[in-house]
């Protein structure tokens, strides 16, 4: 069964029942502690991003991963008008769970990375609400193309998602 968010009384799903990888699920803090910069409310909380992601996939992989996580995070405040609902990133107990914004989230990267169209409009349209912005989904389709998990073609390129 879901555990709720005592704050704000939302059901929260485990991490572990998402059907995404380690490098998705490694997201999560990243998500978390740019939301929490651009609220306003850890404005430092950039240092910690990047931090934690150097420290992950070393800095030539961790660094621009996070730089584009924040650009994403950025891009999906635009399009919706605010900030995806988080949980608290120094939280321990919330490390094994996702807000419905955070689960969101990870499946729309999931989905992108796989080529999935139909479920990254799907995930797309959750998490905006349906107010996708061309922004927001550039910045993602091009955060999943630099990390896909789709095997290239017989050309050598590897597929690209074209209409979300």
């Amino acid at each position: 069964m879901p555990a709720t968010n005592g704050q704000n009384s939302e059901v929260l799903k485990a991490v572990a029942d998402l059907p995404i990888d380690e490098f998705e699920a490694a997201l999560l803090p990243l998500l978390r502690h740019f939301t929490l910069v651009l609220s306003g409310k850890n404005p430092n909380g950039w240092q910690t991003a990047f931090g934690l992601a150097a420290e992950r996939w070393g800095a030539p992989i961790g660094l621009p991963v996070a730089h584009e996580i924040g650009k994403l995070v950025a891009a999906l405040e635009e399009t919706r008008g605010s900030l995806p609902r988080v949980q608290d990133p120094f939280c321990t107990d919330a490390r094994l769970l996702v807000t419905r914004d955070e689960e969101r989230f990870l499946l729309l990267i999931h989905h992108m990375r796989r080529d999935n169209t139909a479920g990254a409009r799907d995930a797309v349209w959750a998490l905006t609400d349906g107010h996708a912005l061309s922004a927001f989904i550039r910045q993602a389709l091009s955060f999943a193309a630099k990390h896909t998990l789709v095997a290239p073609l017989a050309s050598g390129r590897a597929p690209v998602l074209r209409v979300v």
